[in-house]
């Protein structure tokens, strides 16, 4: 009888097991999306007046594809919209707010961490590439890449970091290394087994905005990258399905929606179809490779 009992328990937790989502895991993981986008409309850089939405886009996309899922998504977004954005709000994108929201997650190694920026890139006079986070008084402030890679490295929970650096280089110096080689060089450098990151170009070259078209016939600007990946992960651009999101105490109007989807994918395979299907012949996405593949959506 007491056989009978072992075996039965055994079956038990097996099938328990085996009901996670993830591999592995006894328990459904939390994901941690943290979602930085800036226009630079209040500074003297260059203006990138769609990468706001890209910033809202992406995370609500992933939000949605995850809840509908049953998994828990917690989405922090750090935006700089417009010549009137608050340097003031505690999610205002500078270098330590960035930061602070990636060391604050209180992840454990079930969970899932994904970094997404899109804004400019460029690189210090020591050759180091910096992302060009907002700034309290200046036009911009340095957010060494390698800092924004540490931090997420520490974590214990799996990361997923996209860079969607729009116009990257075009605040260089003529003659400078670009960006991308500034980030080849770090990759080098930097240990990172459990971050994967996917870039938006290689070492020689500019990334862009590129027109999108909602459902309706209306036009967005997104940066190639962003939009390449909205496309894959099943999200639809339009004024009809809305909603809104907080934004440094202010509600704004994400455009667009996610149709159900069940299929399955790790950062690889992202990668995989975001290469086979890529279309923007001005700039090639890289990525790093990791010891173990992340799983994205299953």
């Amino acid at each position: 009888m007491l056989k009978k009992l072992i075996i039965a328990l055994i079956i038990i937790v097996t099938v328990l097991v085996s009901c996670s989502p993830y591999p592995g895991q006894t328990h459904a993981p939390t994901i941690y999306i943290v979602s930085v986008g800036l226009d630079y409309l209040n500074s003297e850089a260059p203006d990138l007046v769609g990468c706001p939405d890209d910033a809202l886009e992406f995370g609500s996309c992933l939000s949605d594809i995850y809840r509908q899922r049953g998994f828990e998504a917690k989405t922090s977004y750090l935006v700089q919209y417009s010549a009137e954005a608050d340097k003031a709000a505690r999610d205002y994108p500078m270098a330590d707010a960035i930061l602070g929201a990636i060391s604050g997650i209180p992840s454990t190694e079930d969970d899932l961490i994904i970094f997404y920026y899109s804004g400019h890139g460029d690189v210090d006079e020591n050759g180091n590439a910096f992302l060009a986070a907002g700034s309290e008084t200046g036009d911009y402030e340095e957010l060494p890449m390698a800092a924004v890679f540490s931090a997420l490295e520490t974590k214990k929970a799996p990361a997923v970091a996209v860079i969607d650096a729009c116009y990257s280089g075009a605040m260089a110096e003529e003659g400078g290394k670009s960006i991308w080689e500034a980030f080849a060089s770090l990759f080098s450098r930097l240990d990172l087994r459990s971050v994967k990151v996917i870039a938006a170009s290689g070492s020689d070259e500019l990334s862009y905005m590129v027109p999108v078209f909602t459902e309706s016939g209306e036009q967005e600007s997104h940066g190639a990258l962003t939009a390449s990946i909205l496309e894959i992960l099943g999200w639809r651009h339009t004024s009809i399905n809305t909603r809104t999101v907080l934004v440094s105490g202010c509600e704004k109007t994400v455009y667009g929606t996610v149709g159900y989807s069940n299929q399955s994918i790790t950062a690889d395979e992202l990668f995989e179809e975001l290469s086979g299907n890529w279309r923007y012949y001005e700039q090639t996405p890289t990525t790093n490779q990791i010891p173990v593949d992340i799983m994205l959506l299953n």
